[in-house]
């Protein structure tokens, strides 16, 4: 069955449904460290089956130790990791990673060069039948859109088709939950969101459940039905994709998805907020903000739009051509700047007067500590 026929033809049944409900994977306040150096702190999440989850941070915030400690291969200090229902690893014990039923995707593949494609997806299933080998293989191989790739070698076939081929090899023996760690850091940007695309969609197909580790937020907007937003070892917030942009708990989970400027601020009455550039009225208020209180206010791109008619105006200091848009950078008279992301046949030269109208539908607000 190719990608398209999964996307067109593929229906959640009742049967299914009640099956997303079953717990696969249950991280209960987890603790890292190397020695010393405390590298993971009280992270809580979990998975129930067929859903995909993501660990999303910079370099360095631990989003891979967490995996490697799901995997087996990093003990835990503190917490418990639960797999379907059953302990793998608490402060006494870690199961071995050959016990625990999981299927790992790396960074660069992995792949065997000696073997062929169909050999290096079966590598994980030896002990099947041939008939039962051959079998699944071919059923991989057609969910893949690679039926004729079997007899080729890893050096024959482009980075995006290992890249299938790798998650085919850890898909084969059925495993309860698969990670993913970088799993298309080495593909441009493009192809990187189009290989997230294709991977949910046979993961869905496959019922599996899995987690994905990256820095690229829309590679895990593409893929991920829940994100942790990491930070120096803590998980800020565990949340879909839309919440995370639209309602951020911290100003780390605000800074980090999706694009904005902080300006300064302060309380009025009746959720109004005094800026240098408006009054804005806020809907949403952190609870420990009263009126005369210094706030920040995230202004996203999307809050400025272009208007050549508006009186309003402001210098274009710089300007991102992306294709259908361009991302400029603006300043106000009085010196803030500001993001417009504008359509690109409204092209306009660095150093012009923009026009813009500010629409605030939903202000993201933060207590200014």
């Amino acid at each position: 069955m190719s990608l398209h026929g999964i996307v067109s033809g593929q229906k959640i049944t009742q049967e299914q449904t009640a099956a997303e409900q079953e717990g696969i994977l249950d991280v209960d306040t987890i603790s890292v460290a190397y020695h010393d150096n405390q590298v993971v702190s009280g992270v809580s999440f979990s998975l129930n089956k067929g859903e995909i989850g993501c660990l999303l941070g910079p370099s360095g915030c631990g989003k891979t130790t967490i995996l490697r400690a799901i995997a087996g291969f990093e003990p835990v200090t503190k917490g418990s990791i639960n797999l379907c229902d059953a302990t793998v690893s608490d402060h006494k014990f870690t199961m071995p990673p050959e016990k625990r039923n999981i299927g790992m995707v790396f960074q660069d593949f992995a792949l065997f060069p000696h073997l062929t494609i169909f050999d290096n997806i079966a590598f994980g299933i030896r002990h099947l039948s041939k008939k039962d080998k051959k079998e699944r293989v071919n059923q991989l191989l057609s969910l893949i859109n690679l039926e004729d790739y079997g007899a080729r070698y890893p050096h024959e076939l482009s980075g995006g088709q290992q890249q299938r081929i790798a998650l085919a090899r850890g898909l084969a023996p059925k495993p309860d939950l698969i990670l993913m760690d970088e799993p298309f850091s080495s593909m441009d940007t493009e192809l990187r969101e189009e290989l997230a695309r294709e991977v949910r969609i046979i993961l869905k197909h496959e019922n599996i459940t899995a987690i994905l580790v990256t820095h690229d937020q829309n590679e895990a907007f593409a893929m991920a039905d829940n994100i942790g937003v990491i930070n120096k070892g803590q998980l800020l917030q565990w949340d879909e994709g839309y919440e995370l942009y639209h309602e951020p708990k911290s100003m780390f989970v605000a800074d980090f998805i999706g694009q904005g400027i902080f300006i300064d601020g302060e309380m009025l009455e009746d959720k109004q907020i005094k800026t240098n550039i408006a009054v804005f009225e806020a809907h949403h208020l952190p609870k420990d903000v009263d009126i005369g209180s210094k706030v920040k206010v995230l202004v996203r791109p999307d809050d400025i739009i272009h208007d050549d008619c508006s009186p309003r105006k402001a210098k274009i200091l710089s300007r991102v051509f992306r294709g259908a848009n361009n991302m400029y950078t603006l300043e106000m008279e009085d010196g803030t700047q500001l993001l417009s992301l504008v359509h690109s046949h409204h092209n306009h030269e660095v150093g012009e007067e923009l026009g813009i109208v500010m629409e605030f539908e939903h202000l993201v607000v933060f207590a200014d500590s």
